[in-house]
């Protein structure tokens, strides 16, 4: 294998490097996955309310009530 293979490998290592380490960082580290998942799961519920509200004479309520439902189940 070529360098260039590696070359993009630098963050990996670092993280993987990080989480051999202090049990407290491996925390904080897991901690802020979480946060960030927490926030993404957040904009998806509220873009998919956004265009419920939008688009209410166009949708009916029972396709606007499943989107929502299935929206409040991602994590």
């Amino acid at each position: 294998m070529n360098y260039r293979v590696y070359k993009g490998c630098g963050m990996l290592h670092a993280l993987q490097s990080c989480a051999t380490g202090d049990p407290h960082t491996v925390t904080a580290m897991y901690r802020w996955i979480g946060v960030w998942s927490e926030f993404i799961g957040d904009l998806v519920i509220l873009f998919s309310a956004l265009f419920a509200v939008l688009g209410r004479d166009a949708l009916s309520p029972g396709l606007v009530g499943l989107s929502l439902s299935f929206a409040l189940q991602v994590p």
